[in-house]
């Protein structure tokens, strides 16, 4: 659309889908209001209407909640840390219950800082292990080595699209060519077996129920890794890739950081899951985006003194 041409029938006809994650979208749809657009949605909302074609998930609507899911939202709320972790668990729930856009102007959402909050950054030195689960093309883990000045014992990269992995290892060695940096074409899972994978997709390269490929899935435990921090995106898949790297959580006690925003697992059943599972941790739950999405759960091990403090 030219910018002189006459907007009135478009903006009467047209749906216009709106791109933005990164500002509040409550706001960007009341300026298009304003100035005339009838017709406004999430893209996100858009995209659920597909995921039988591509799975692009972070438009779902829980409607209703269970009775389980709501007791899970109390323990939840209760076992979080911080009062910004309750205003942002509460701003998830509000998006995707209620598709309610609820602002905590105290409690902003940071957008530019996923994975590495200050608490994360705080608990980091320079030997860390670094386990990067679902690493797309390596971005998490280069922004990992700029946190740490390049100053770490090991990194692992766990992707199994092929093409990614290919731009992983191209962005990873432009960096730092080292021998300290593993690489894992594999596709964790809660079980060994097969599963169906939909590939060449780029960040929603995922298992996938309706694609035709398959893939060999593994347990991150059978790995036999000792990350000292480890980050799960998944594209959904997380509790599967969680629930085979118990063991390997367990024994080593990782700072984690895992995405919970691409179905309802993440209302409940996925932090319950990690504060379960993990004793004597600090748990927080952070938005890195708007419509619901960038939601990501934090778990921190507590030294001997907090323990003492919590008792």
């Amino acid at each position: 659309v030219h910018t002189e041409e006459p907007l009135d029938s478009i903006m009467k006809e047209s749906v216009v889908a709106v791109t933005v994650a990164n500002y509040p979208y409550s706001k960007i749809a009341q300026n298009l209001a304003m100035i005339g657009w009838t017709d406004v949605v999430p893209f996100y909302d858009i995209a659920e209407a597909y995921v039988h074609r591509y799975p692009l998930t972070n438009g779902w609507f829980s409607g209703e909640l269970t009775r389980s899911e709501i007791d899970g939202a109390k323990k939840v709320l209760a076992t979080l840390s911080d009062d910004t972790s309750r205003a942002h668990y509460l701003q998830f729930l509000a998006w995707h219950c209620l598709r309610e856009e609820w602002i905590f102007p105290q409690h902003p959402v940071d957008t530019n800082n996923r994975y590495f909050i200050p608490q994360i950054l705080s608990h980091l030195d320079d030997d860390e292990y670094f386990v990067d689960v679902g690493a797309h093309v390596g971005e998490v883990s280069s922004r990992f080595l700029k946190e740490v000045q390049g100053r770490f014992r090991r990194i692992d990269i766990i992707e199994p699209d092929p093409k990614n992995m290919a731009g992983a290892k191209f962005l990873l060695n432009s960096i730092t060519p080292s021998p300290r940096v593993h690489y894992y074409q594999v596709c964790v899972s809660a079980t060994r077996g097969k599963g169906n994978f939909l590939y060449g997709q780029g960040y929603s390269s995922q298992l996938d129920r309706n694609s035709p490929d398959e893939i060999d899935t593994i347990l991150l435990d059978d790995l036999k890794l000792k990350p000292t921090f480890i980050k799960y995106h998944i594209e959904g898949w997380e509790l599967g890739g969680l629930q085979g790297s118990a063991e390997t959580l367990v024994m080593n006690r990782p700072a984690i950081a895992v995405t919970g925003y691409h179905n309802r697992l993440g209302l409940s059943k996925l932090p319950l899951w990690l504060m379960e599972t993990l004793r004597d941790y600090r748990f927080m739950l952070r938005m890195h985006g708007w419509c619901g999405t960038g939601m990501v759960i934090y778990g921190i091990p507590m030294g001997q003194d907090e323990k003492s403090r919590t008792i």
